[in-house]
């Protein structure tokens, strides 16, 4: 008599994935490493500029990217864009140092969810 062995079940990974797009290697790694630290979250890549994001980013389906406002060659709103239009669920959490509300709210209408400082400023 035949026995059918069902399947181990395959345990389904529950952490948020993130993709972090940031020119600078430094803030890129520390950013990675603060990931690594969150029990609930998945670095899933870590990305220089946007023309790597938008040929990596796709693959790796993150539900979360951290993206740099600034970027050499193609900047974080553009590369937002074209990111959205591929992958319109995912979240964007724009990262910039800027203070110009003119290319906040710019980045706003284009896609990202939410725009943070990179810069801490001490309260008196």
């Amino acid at each position: 008599m035949n026995k059918t062995i069902p399947p181990k079940s395959k345990k389904r990974d529950m952490r948020i994935k993130v993709s972090i797009v940031e020119d600078s290697r430094g803030t890129r790694e520390s950013l990675t490493e603060l990931l690594g630290r969150v029990p609930s979250l998945r670095c899933v890549g870590a990305h220089a500029n946007g023309e790597e994001a938008l040929r990596q980013i796709p693959v790796e389906e993150p539900d979360v990217v951290l993206m740099d406002i600034n970027l050499p060659e193609m900047n974080g709103i553009e590369c937002v864009m074209r990111l959205k239009e591929r992958m319109p669920k995912m979240q964007v959490l724009m990262l910039t140092t800027y203070d110009e509300n003119d290319l906040i709210f710019d980045s706003l209408r284009k896609g990202p969810a939410v725009i943070c400082s990179k810069t801490c400023r001490r309260r008196n």
